[in-house]
């Protein structure tokens, strides 16, 4: 946002984290947003589980949710009746905000997700996303799945749809209607001319087959000499060979030391760290240059439609063809 703003773009971004305003970008604080009575400690995350981690997230995406649509920030976007060139939302999650893209229909939109590619974004960008070659987050197992892990990922996938589609979307639309009125369901409003994605490069993420209006934009965030947090996805960084993850159950000073020492000696960490970090900084432009670039492409070119995929407003009904299989294959029987 800083980086559009500095390039003369006025900006207005509603937040649930406060930010001083600057030059052509003005900050509405959605206030409480981080705000949650049901205090979770980091210990009990990590005895969580899978599926547990499954609940966890469609919960609190929801609890935010529904505090950020009340906060007094929110009845400044209701009050909005001005036009604009392009709506940037973040689409992982808070899908009661929905609504914002029914407001502003017809405006060019940009799809942004901090998480990177997940479930969320599956079915909405058309991914091509096979169980057995896309570990689901919950899940920590390795790309190159074993027999056993593909199944379990392929059980827990089928669970986490099952939720996303029949409990966490209605939800979210009774959420979305009590605020913004009368909506189409809310998933057909998740239409994005071009989609921002905090992953990547391939080399620290796996490879996908990405649509032409997809672009990852992965360490946007990461500058030279910039003290990182720590990276989110533990077993990431072990299958990558650049960390070593312990049990928060069993964590204790001995253990901790131990791993400290371990990858102090081991020469191994330290050079697969510096391949990461070569692959990561081999590229034609920062991954920030390239974020601005393909915005400032879509205002450009008024949404950027030729970036689609020929199939985008098909339904997965119609681009699997489930539904010619149905008409044929019952025929084929009686034959």
């Amino acid at each position: 946002m800083e980086a559009l703003a500095d390039r003369g773009h006025d900006l207005i971004v509603f937040s649930g984290r406060e930010a001083k305003n600057r030059p052509h970008l003005r900050y509405v604080h959605l206030n409480g947003s981080f705000s949650n009575d049901e205090t979770v400690s980091f210990e009990s995350v990590g005895t969580f589980g899978p599926f547990g981690n499954v609940q966890f997230v469609f919960g609190t995406v929801y609890n935010t949710c529904k505090v950020q649509l009340e906060a007094h920030g929110m009845k400044e976007l209701l009050r909005l009746e001005e036009s604009f060139d392009l709506i940037i939302y973040e689409s992982v999650g808070f899908d009661c905000f929905l609504g914002v893209l029914h407001k502003f229909r017809g405006t060019a939109t940009v799809g942004i997700s901090a998480h990177g590619l997940s479930h969320w974004n599956f079915d909405a960008l058309k991914l091509w996303t096979p169980p057995a070659a896309y570990p689901l987050e919950f899940l920590p197992v390795p790309s190159a799945m074993s027999f056993l892990q593909r199944l379990h990922n392929w059980l827990l996938t089928q669970i986490v749809r099952l939720n996303f589609w029949l409990v966490h979307t209605p939800r979210h639309q009774v959420l979305a209607e009590e605020h913004f009125g009368p909506l189409p369901p809310i998933r057909s409003l998740e239409k994005f001319n071009l989609f921002l994605s905090n992953s990547g490069p391939v080399g620290l993420d796996p490879g996908r087959f990405l649509p032409p209006a997809v672009k990852e934009v992965g360490c946007i965030q990461c500058s030279n000499g910039k003290q990182l947090r720590r990276h989110l996805n533990g077993q990431g960084v072990v299958d990558k060979g650049v960390g070593v993850k312990l049990s928060v159950a069993d964590l204790g000073k001995r253990k901790f030391g131990q791993a400290i020492a371990h990858m102090l000696e081991n020469k191994r960490f330290s050079t697969q760290a510096k391949e990461m970090s070569s692959i990561a900084k081999d590229q034609p432009e920062s991954a920030l240059e390239r974020a601005v670039f393909w915005t400032e492409y879509a205002i450009r070119h008024k949404g950027a439609e030729h970036l689609q995929l020929a199939w985008q407003n098909e339904s997965c009904i119609s681009v699997g063809m489930w539904d010619m299989t149905r008409n044929t294959y019952p025929r084929q029987c009686q034959k």
